[in-house]
């Protein structure tokens, strides 16, 4: 439809599409600009007069009607860089703005197992206890002869061959 009214402004107004085709794309990105965003034209994308009801929109469309090329320039700048802004969403923003409509829509994190501690579900992928705050990977242990790494629940240490002392177990370490 718009290259249908393009095309008979064109023979119309005596315009050659060769000759002025840079003035049919132009005025096709301005119909385009209207019809995909038309309240945000007005407004320059809400930086001006964002609150206004729809009759004073259109008053106001109305009366910068002659200085619309003026207008325009400034809203074509001002949506390149909204839309480069949206583009540039830290990781964080973007993570944050999904777990923002997952909990308005009620979706709750999926869950795997229950804590060892407090016995309540644990979140999918979770290093500690969403409840009880503990630790969900054990730390690893490290041979005190020759100083290697092994396993949490290792008795001997796996280069050495040394026994590892026992795992204290009290209060103070499972908090």
């Amino acid at each position: 439809m718009l290259a249908y009214f393009l095309s008979w402004f064109a023979v119309g107004s005596g315009v050659t599409l060769i000759d002025d085709l840079g003035v049919i794309v132009f005025l096709g990105v301005i119909v385009f600009a209207f019809v995909m965003d038309g309240t945000g034209v007005i407004t320059l994308r809400g930086r001006v007069a964002a609150q206004l009801p729809c009759a004073a929109l259109v008053v106001l469309a109305v009366v910068l009607f002659p200085f619309f090329i003026l207008w325009f320039i400034p809203y074509l700048i001002i949506a390149a860089l909204d839309a480069r802004k949206g583009a540039a969403l830290t990781v964080n923003e973007h993570l944050e703005n999904i777990a923002k409509l997952e909990g308005a829509l009620g979706i709750l994190p999926p869950a795997e197992g229950v804590c060892p501690n407090c016995h309540k579900p644990l979140q999918l992928g979770a290093e500690f206890c969403a409840y009880c705050g503990k630790p969900l990977t054990p730390a690893l242990r490290f041979c005190p002869v020759c100083h290697a790494r092994t396993f949490p629940d290792a008795h001997w240490c796996p280069e050495c061959g040394a026994a590892l002392p026992p795992v204290d177990v009290s209060p103070a370490n499972t908090s």
